[in-house]
């Protein structure tokens, strides 16, 4: 008899997929639990049912994965969404990463040629993030809570206001930011109240004090929380993010990768694809940010085009260049899809693009515009591996062969995968 919605049943999890759930079947039937490990034999309730699958609550662990650990953080136990897969063993995360990597590009590109290896790992996997939006609410109109949303919810888990803990994935400064931010919270209660405030922003430097002003997000316009005195700031103040060798002023919601050790990795990967053949003379930078890749690969170009829609994260190039004395850039401001068909038509050559789109990953009419032009090699940095294996579809269709793809660990104890894809239209000899 087919399971139905809060049958009890007992599942062996087989894997972990895309999104973080475990995997199983009963019968002919995909189930997908959260929290679970490979291997892991469960109890769990249906909690919803559709055709093909249904989506169902552990209630029980009956035997455990030999990967399975204790969570390091309680707030992970109390229900916090913020991180997926605390209950993993290091290893355990990585190896289900790569596995993930290859088997969604492989599906979407029909071919097992493309070269993708181990994903690179964190050496320690904490404290990783330079930036975070914590949930604010005000629990019976009275009570301040901090936190993020618990699990497919918009209950807030409680974390720096009520509890007086510490988030594992921010970083140190960070969290002894939002200690103060409750401090001075606690004073204006009525002020949250009366502007709805949602949610607090902060963002800080790797590895020192230097952490930028809380940026509230309302109902209203966005105003900057700048301590205890004054409680609204209409400036938008900058963190200086030391990355690469290299020193970048980040304003307001200016882009910038959130994990800068991973960064640094990043960077590497990147430079090893430009350089396993003659890179050309012309870079293009598209979703260029700050100018992170613009400016820590202009070295290797005659002329290098950063383009950004973000007012602020132009603002900051500009900065950043001239902070560097680096005078072969020149920053566009507007949407790429728009501004690479003007760079495509006028520009006697553009040799090698560097894409890193948000989440949502590129607008279909750039990708059109990549085929059609003369560029010859393509780096394709992404946070989303759906979008990626979408997009690459797209590319690869067009004439360009997918040449490796290399996830790199920029998400801990997360499901979500950073990946760096090297496409070419002739292939080089060796990688």
């Amino acid at each position: 008899m087919p399971a139905a919605v809060n049958d009890l049943v007992t599942l062996k999890i087989e894997k972990l997929v895309n999104g973080g759930d475990g995997f199983a079947h009963l019968d002919q039937l995909a189930v997908f639990v959260p929290r679970t490990a490979p291997q892991d034999v469960v109890k769990v309730r249906i909690a919803r049912r559709k055709k093909n699958f249904a989506r169902a609550e552990l209630l029980e662990i009956i035997s455990p994965s030999s990967c399975r650990v204790t969570p390091p953080c309680p707030f992970f136990l109390n229900g916090c969404g913020g991180c997926q897969w605390l209950h993993l063993d290091y290893a355990a995360q990585l190896e289900t990463k790569t596995a993930l990597v290859a088997e969604s590009i492989c599906h979407a590109l029909k071919s097992n040629l493309v070269d993708i290896p181990a994903i690179l790992p964190m050496s320690n996997p904490v404290h990783y993030r330079n930036k975070a939006t914590v949930k604010c609410t005000l629990a019976g109109n009275k009570t301040l809570e901090l936190g993020f949303f618990a699990r497919q919810s918009h209950q807030v888990v409680d974390i720096f206001a009520q509890s007086k803990g510490t988030c594992l994935a921010l970083s140190q400064g960070g969290n002894r930011f939002l200690s103060e931010c409750v401090i001075a919270l606690q004073d204006h209660l009525s002020w949250l109240r009366q502007r709805k405030v949602t949610s607090i922003a902060v963002r800080s430097a790797h590895s020192a004090d230097n952490v930028q002003p809380v940026r509230i997000s309302t109902d209203l316009p966005e105003f900057i929380f700048a301590g205890r005195k004054k409680i609204i700031e209409l400036v938008a103040d900058q963190v200086i993010i030391h990355c690469g060798g290299r020193d970048f002023q980040v304003t307001g919601n200016s882009f910038f990768q959130t994990n800068t050790q991973q960064t640094e990795i990043l960077l590497k990967v990147i430079e090893k694809f430009l350089l396993l053949d003659p890179p050309g003379k012309v870079l293009l930078d598209l979703f260029s940010g700050v100018g992170l890749f613009s400016l820590s690969f202009a070295e290797f170009f005659d002329r290098v085009y950063g383009v950004e829609s973000s007012a602020s994260a132009i603002r900051d190039a500009h900065f950043n260049s001239e902070a560097q004395g680096i005078h072969n850039v020149s920053w566009i401001a507007g949407r790429a899809e728009d501004e690479f068909a003007v760079l495509a038509a006028t520009l006697p050559r553009l040799d090698t693009v560097i894409i890193d789109p948000p989440r949502q990953g590129c607008d279909r009419r750039l990708l059109t515009q990549l085929v059609s032009s003369r560029v010859q090699k393509i780096i394709y940095v992404s946070c989303d591996l759906a979008t990626l294996c979408r997009d690459l579809q797209v590319l690869a269709a067009g004439g360009f062969q997918v040449l490796v793809v290399q996830p790199v660990d920029m998400f801990p104890h997360t499901y979500h995968i950073e990946c760096v894809a090297l496409l070419t239209r002739n292939s080089p000899e060796s990688i």
